[in-house]
C-alpha cells in the first residue's frame, strides 16, 4: 500500500490511456505514473511452539492431584 504524500490517504491504481496504470489519489489531485513493476515482500516472525514430545515430558514428569469428594 503508498500513501499519497500531500494528505495521506491511501492511492488506487486506475488506467491511464497515455502511460498504462498510475497511482492517484481519490481526495487531492496527486498523480504518479507507473513506469516499472511495484512489489515488496514482508517475511513475518515466526513464533516459537513448544513440540509434541515436550508437552508429554511435562505430563509424564506432574505428580498427580487426590480429590477428595464429600
Amino acid at each position: 500500500m503508498l500513501f499519497c504524500p500531500t494528505c495521506a490517504n491511501i492511492l488506487m491504481v486506475e488506467e491511464c490511456p497515455e502511460s498504462g496504470l498510475r497511482y492517484a489519489c481519490n481526495t487531492c489531485p496527486y498523480v504518479y505514473n507507473i513506469r516499472r513493476k511495484v512489489s515488496s515482500k514482508t517475511f513475518p516472525k515466526l513464533k516459537f511452539a513448544p513440540s509434541v514430545h515436550m508437552e508429554e515430558l511435562f505430563l509424564c514428569n506432574s505428580k498427580p492431584v487426590l480429590q477428595m469428594s464429600p
